[in-house]
């Protein structure tokens, strides 16, 4: 199911397909299913990702428009790019 963005990593809900994805998860689960989505971290984060900043943000990396490779030994960059953004 193409429940992301284009491209294979996956960061990202398509808003065309999925536009209310809390809405379709709360549906689901009231419904006694659980969901699962399949990421693909080894490829990185790329710029079209909805947080890509949010994943740069603890590399002190300036975004530069580049993927990002995804390493999963180092723990600052476990949650990153599922994290919301701090409030202003």
């Amino acid at each position: 199911m193409d429940w992301h963005k284009p491209g294979w990593t996956g960061w990202s809900w398509n808003r065309e397909l999925i536009p209310d994805p809390d809405d379709l998860l709360a549906w689901l689960h009231a419904r006694g299913l659980a969901v699962t989505l399949n990421l693909h971290p080894a490829d990185g984060v790329a710029p079209h990702e909805d947080r890509y900043g949010a994943f740069m943000r603890p590399s002190a990396a300036e975004p530069d428009g580049s993927t990002v490779p995804f390493d999963a030994g180092e723990s600052h960059l476990h949650a990153s790019p599922l994290r919301p953004d701090p409030p202003p």
